[in-house]
């Protein structure tokens, strides 16, 4: 049977190891410093409106808009009362088809949109790197 500290050893190297993320930053493979920040910021923005322009806007939610009354007068007791009452008509979606539906609708948006944006900044020579931490 192995020793009992080698077997705490190895459980806590799993425990840390499992608590490892996974983070990720774009690298550009030929500028550095403030130079590529720059040069991030301005690609950022020109690959952001280009998937905007070949995707185009996010999916409309379902979620029917609210409805708001402004409401005032006084108590039986001679208070005063006002606010605003916020009501929604009816559920967030008709069922669970059209909320599946929709959330379909929403991945492929977020999918299409991150591949033309990644695709943009590559053409730009930026990589996306991943650093486990």
């Amino acid at each position: 049977m192995p020793n009992r500290s080698f077997l705490l050893c190895l459980l806590a190297v799993l425990l840390l190891s499992a608590c490892a993320t996974t983070q990720y930053y774009w690298h550009h493979n030929q500028l550095t410093g403030q130079g590529a920040q720059q040069q991030f910021v301005a690609d950022r923005g020109t690959c952001t409106a280009a998937a905007y322009r070949a995707v185009g806007a996010p999916p409309a939610s379902q979620i029917p808009p609210d409805t708001v009354t402004t409401f005032s007068g006084y108590t039986s007791s001679g208070g005063y009362m006002y606010g605003q009452a916020h009501t929604t008509s009816g559920s967030l979606f008709a069922g669970p088809a059209e909320g599946f539906e929709q959330a379909q609708r929403e991945n492929q948006y977020r999918t299409a949109s991150t591949n033309v944006f990644n695709g943009c900044m590559a053409q730009r020579g930026w990589t996306l790197q991943a650093v486990t931490r």
